[in-house]
């Protein structure tokens, strides 16, 4: 008999659903004729370091003609003579986009992760140009690491040149040998 009543009272609450449910209300016509007001476009933030094709835009500073990219904080104590390097947080792939339009070179060296532009002229420059080393990096403390390294001028025309004075030459043209 409970049983019975529980049912009764249930079909009776869902008869009085389908019933509220199925009445509509009539259509509104509030705000018909009204001007639409469009919402404001919302601001575009762009990242100061990256351009629109999401390459690193130029900085102001400049290694024998060559602009650096945004992004770039020199590790001081690794600085030698003609030997700067640099860590970033801007991935690598997006450095070697950089640099590869900017420098002129028939060597570029891929040693696993590791690129090197050799011999690279830094593109527009003209007379007296200064030949560089990129190389471009991973690092465990910073995802990318940029070394550049000034190679020093040939001796000139008509120097007599010493056996000395070629090594010294070949010392400069690689420094991480020397330590």
């Amino acid at each position: 008999m409970r049983r019975v009543a529980c049912l009764s009272a249930f079909s009776t609450v869902l008869a009085v659903c389908v019933v509220a449910c199925s009445e509509e209300a009539p259509p509104s016509v509030e705000g018909v004729g009204d001007p639409l007001t469009l919402p404001q476009p919302r601001e575009i933030r762009q990242d100061p370091i990256y351009g629109p094709d999401g390459v690193p835009r130029e900085s102001d500073e400049r290694i024998a003609g060559l602009a650096l990219p945004l992004g770039l904080e020199e590790i001081e104590e690794l600085r030698e003579d003609r030997r700067h390097v640099y860590g970033s947080s801007v991935p690598m792939p997006k450095m070697l986009r950089y640099f590869g339009p900017r420098l002129n070179t028939l060597h570029i060296d891929q040693t696993g992760e590791r690129v090197t532009y050799r011999d690279a002229l830094p593109q527009g420059v003209r007379g007296g140009a200064v030949k560089l080393d990129v190389t471009v990096e991973p690092t465990s403390s910073h995802p990318t690491r940029v070394e550049i390294f000034e190679r020093p001028p040939p001796p000139p025309e008509g120097t007599v040149v010493t056996e000395e004075a070629v090594r010294e030459y070949f010392d400069t043209l690689e420094p991480t040998k020397r330590e």
